[in-house]
């Protein structure tokens, strides 16, 4: 449940500085056209660096995050995320060309989580988030 407030924390934060703050319109700005943006002054690559550097930064808080609710360090726990990642975004109507509105995405992600909770409590056989729970409670 921690880990809810710290999505919604992030989410707000980065909402904010997306859309309200100089910071942001260079993010928007270097997306949607680089040649008018280095025209306006903004340094594209730096802000490029800036994103990859927060995208670690985020990647990294996810992946403590989810060792501490699995009490487990395993390198592969994150393995097949990344697809249902591109849907959750792409649900949420973010276009995957220029920075949007982040309501879209935290929408699309509740969405798919909701969904995939409810598969799981249902106990809907076959899928591959219960398959290993399934075959471990029938041996």
């Amino acid at each position: 449940m921690p880990s809810l407030f710290w999505f919604i924390g992030a989410a707000i934060v980065l909402g904010y500085v997306l859309t309200q703050s100089r910071v942001g319109n260079w993010i928007q700005a270097a997306a949607a056209t680089t040649n008018a943006a280095r025209a306006r002054g903004v340094n594209v690559n730096k802000v490029k660096i800036g994103l990859f550097i927060l995208s670690a930064v985020m990647a990294s808080l996810a992946g403590v995050i989810s060792s501490l609710r699995t009490s487990a360090a395993n390198p592969n726990s994150g393995t097949g995320y990344e697809l249902e990642v591109i849907a959750m975004v792409v649900i949420g109507g973010t276009a995957l060309t220029a920075a949007r509105p982040i309501i879209g995405t935290v929408l699309g992600i509740l969405i798919l989580r909701v969904m995939r909770n409810g598969i799981v409590l249902i106990a809907c056989r076959g899928l591959p988030t219960t398959s290993s729970s399934a075959r471990s409670s029938s041996a």
